[in-house]
């Protein structure tokens, strides 16, 4: 597997992998030798069936630890791939009953529209609608975003029922200015020569 699939020998140390091979292991002893075409899913049962089953559990099990949390914290940000393709992601944060910091990324999703705070509102409703709890929703939720217009507009007007905030992201506000000045700093430097 290493050298076929071109992988590095820390792959026997990946979780996944060893779940994986743990799995197929317990397939055997239960059941006997079977054809691996039997075991594996081809790519559009994984892609068209198991994987959403699997995200649907996921939900479930993240719904079902949001009953007893009255606030959480939201992070979400735009990027852009080599390919010029755009993603929206979105990260839930909160204290579990066990005083726990808990944080769960909820979604990376695509981002076919123009980036306007419309279309970042509906992505991050539609998201949200199917996770948070009434209980959440209704009492309090804290969207740490950067300082885009876009996200900000977005989120400003995504649960508009007092008891939301809005954090920007102040690192990113100073990362901004410092490369602002450099730039500003190379063109006078430039100037005087």
């Amino acid at each position: 597997m290493i050298a076929k699939d071109i992988q590095p020998f820390s792959v026997v140390e990946d979780e996944g992998l060893q779940h994986f091979a743990q799995t197929m292991l317990d397939i055997g002893s239960k059941h006997g030798s079977l054809p691996v075409q039997e075991i594996l899913y081809d790519r559009t049962s994984l892609s068209k069936t198991f994987l959403p089953k699997l995200h649907a559990e996921h939900i479930d099990k993240l719904r079902n630890s949001l009953t007893a949390v009255t606030n959480v914290a939201i992070t979400t940000d735009h990027w852009t791939d080599m390919i010029k393709n755009s993603y929206q992601a979105l990260t839930l944060h909160y204290v579990s009953d066990s005083f726990e910091l808990v944080s769960t990324c909820i979604g990376v999703y695509e981002f076919t529209e123009a980036k306007t705070g419309i279309a970042v509102k509906a992505k991050t409703s539609q998201v949200l609608s199917g996770i948070l709890p009434p209980s959440v929703s209704d009492t309090g939720t804290v969207f740490v975003t950067d300082n885009g217009s876009n996200m900000k507009a977005g989120v400003s007007e995504q649960f508009l029922n007092g008891t939301s905030a809005h954090l920007r992201l102040y690192s990113a506000i100073i990362v901004l200015s410092l490369m602002d000045r450099i730039k500003n700093n190379e063109r006078n430097h430039c100037k005087k020569r």
